[in-house]
């Protein structure tokens, strides 16, 4: 079994790209900062942000009756707010916060999942594996709890725009390649079975 990789790495600098993100989030959302360095360590900042957003969810019974699945559906979740959201992810980043898992784009590596833990050494000393991404991720996060960032649908006209761009897998041209692409397949196949490559 190999060992968990932790993105929480205190000899790393976070990139100058990331860094100027966090720029942004310390300069938006004041009280991170200032959670960060008053807490111990990484279960006390991430316990400080639980109560941050339990607060937020005791004024919506709604929005926490759905985090806890204790009511379901679409009915259910158009009573929802874009803050809900927001609230109800970060409140799962917490319930899965120290938990590892296998990273299928690392070959099964483990890695360990601690958003909290990546936020907190980042803004305490600008440290961590966390990368422009993860701190954008956050911002908009943060911003959107917040109540500062706005759900907007796209027009339909966009829609259609953005569907027109990109073909499907019903699209006649993708199809014919599908087809090309598998006989090509089996042709190599064929040609290993009879030269005896493989059997």
């Amino acid at each position: 079994m190999s060992d968990i990789i932790d993105h929480t790495s205190p000899q790393t600098r976070i990139s100058a790209q990331a860094a100027e993100i966090l720029e942004n989030i310390v300069k938006e959302i004041t009280e991170l900062q200032k959670l960060a360095t008053e807490s111990a360590d990484d279960k006390a900042f991430a316990d400080s942000i639980r109560s941050l957003v339990m607060e937020y969810m005791d004024g919506r019974p709604h929005a926490m009756q759905f985090y806890r699945f204790e009511s379901q559906g679409r009915e259910a979740m158009e009573k929802l707010s874009w803050q809900d959201y927001a609230a109800i992810r970060l409140l799962d980043y917490l319930d899965h916060e120290g938990q590892a898992y296998e990273d299928l784009n690392l070959r099964g590596e483990k890695v360990a999942n601690k958003p909290f833990a990546i936020l907190r050494s980042a803004l305490k000393d600008g440290t961590g594996e966390g990368m422009a991404d993860f701190f954008e991720d956050m911002l908009q996060l943060f911003r959107q709890f917040k109540g500062e960032l706005q759900h907007t649908l796209p027009a339909k006209e966009q829609i259609l725009q953005w569907m027109a761009d990109y073909p499907d897998g019903l699209d006649p041209d993708v199809v014919r390649i599908r087809e090309e692409n598998k006989a090509r397949i089996i042709r190599v196949l064929i040609d290993k079975i009879d030269s005896g490559a493989m059997t």
